[in-house]
């Protein structure tokens, strides 16, 4: 089966829940991604109660980072270059889980 999920965590965060408001010291945006977090972990959850956990590979991806624009509260690279508009991001996946 295929599962295409957009979750809009990683451009501009809207919401967060309420459990994960004021919790993260990345502030609201990192409020934000502790969501994007944990919906993918319920994802996660229901493939392996599914019993396809062994016979799935899930890829993440967003693209390329944070905004440039927003500074602060557009997230961080850390020590990489760029973000939204430039490059392109890597797709990480839990082929080694």
């Amino acid at each position: 089966f295929f599962m295409y999920f957009c979750s809009h965590h990683t451009h501009t965060p809207a919401f967060a829940k309420a459990n994960f408001t004021n919790t993260s010291i990345r502030g609201w945006f990192g409020d934000h991604l502790r969501t994007l977090d944990w919906s993918v972990g319920e994802i996660v959850q229901a493939v392996d109660r599914s019993g396809q956990g062994e016979n799935t590979l899930i890829m993440f991806s967003a693209d390329n980072g944070p905004s440039l624009t927003w500074e602060d509260l557009g997230g961080t690279n850390g020590d990489v270059r760029c973000g939204k508009g430039t490059t392109c991001a890597p797709v990480p996946s839990d082929a080694c889980r």
